[in-house]
């Protein structure tokens, strides 16, 4: 952080000249606020993702308001008490402002403006309602989804389950953790059974 203003002011052709900040304050978090102001007046764009109007925010070109942690799903690990990791998917509570955008539909909206990964291939959209409910084909979207996002960027995978996958969920966002979940189950198959145990069915176990 204390590099970032250099990296904006600096007279080089590749100096930063764009930033997202997503929930933080770095003009009251950082040091040396002025020339962190001074650094957010040469951007030539700046944009903020935060449900508060912080000192950062008011400097921004625009400001896209999330939902606050009560008002939508939301997914945290605790590995300070490695080896065992604790994991949260938590609920919303309340309902959130209609205009307010999670993160995750944020940076899906972004990519596709973007062209980065292109549309989920038909195949996945078609697969999508399926996979939401039953475990197998969730296994077969994700086998599905790895050969085609090998041409497009091991992260297309992460942004079609948002989109073919997260519709059919109680939100979106749950399509990615569960992406996740599932990749982790085929890279380190054996941690996984010796965890799970006798909990785990013989149908999972010969997924």
């Amino acid at each position: 952080p204390t590099l970032f203003p250099e990296e904006v002011l600096i007279d080089h052709p590749e100096r930063i000249r764009a930033v997202v900040v997503e929930g933080s304050n770095p003009i009251l978090s950082f040091s040396d606020a002025p020339r962190w102001r001074e650094a957010f007046e040469r951007l030539d764009l700046s944009v903020v993702i935060d449900p508060a109007m912080t000192e950062t925010a008011r400097l921004a070109d625009f400001v896209l308001p999330p939902p606050v942690g009560y008002e939508k799903w939301e997914f945290a690990a605790f590995p300070k008490g490695w080896p065992e990791v604790q994991v949260q998917v938590r609920p919303p509570v309340v309902p959130g402002p209609e205009e307010a955008l999670p993160e995750p539909e944020i940076y899906a909206r972004l990519a596709e403006a973007l062209g980065l990964f292109g549309p989920p291939p038909a195949e996945l959209v078609e697969l999508g309602e399926r996979a939401a409910r039953d475990p197998a084909a969730a296994m077969q979207w994700l086998g599905m989804a790895r050969e085609k996002a090998a041409e497009s960027g091991e992260h297309a995978l992460l942004f079609w389950a948002y989109r073919t996958v997260g519709p059919h969920l109680p939100a979106p966002s749950l399509a990615a953790i569960g992406a996740q979940c599932h990749v982790n189950a085929l890279l380190r198959r054996a941690g996984v059974l010796g965890e799970l145990g006798t909990v785990c069915s013989e149908d999972e176990r010969l997924i």
